[in-house]
């Protein structure tokens, strides 16, 4: 079964994702140092996992945006990273992404055509 990662700081959208997507194990991440945490305990993180969903704005507890998280992980590993947000995002907000999606969970077969021929 694929791996998505998905980092939002609100724990009932963590909650609706870790059981939403059909077709796929979540791994959810409270924040970007969660994330980079698993990261550093397994090197291959972003490389087994098919892709990376995130928030863009995150609480007061962590430092950055989804947009520098999304060109940290660019900076070292291939991964499609995609924005998860409720609103309608600005272009500049867009950038650095492979796709944008809502909240709501998709299932598998919804979250494959948004990351285009860059899915693993």
């Amino acid at each position: 079964m694929p791996t998505v990662l998905f980092v939002d700081d609100c724990p009932f959208t963590r909650d609706a994702w870790a059981g939403g997507v059909s077709g796929a194990d979540v791994r959810t991440f409270a924040g970007p140092e969660e994330l980079w945490d698993a990261a550093a305990e397994d090197p291959q993180l972003f490389e087994t996992a098919l892709a990376l969903v995130t928030d863009y704005h995150f609480d007061v507890t962590s430092e950055g945006t989804g947009y520098e998280l999304a060109r940290a992980v660019r900076a070292r590993s291939t991964i499609p990273v995609v924005l998860c947000s409720n609103g309608f995002p600005k272009d500049e907000e867009r950038a650095g992404f492979d796709a944008v999606i809502g909240k709501v969970p998709p299932t598998l077969e919804q979250l494959l055509p948004l990351l285009g021929a860059s899915h693993r």
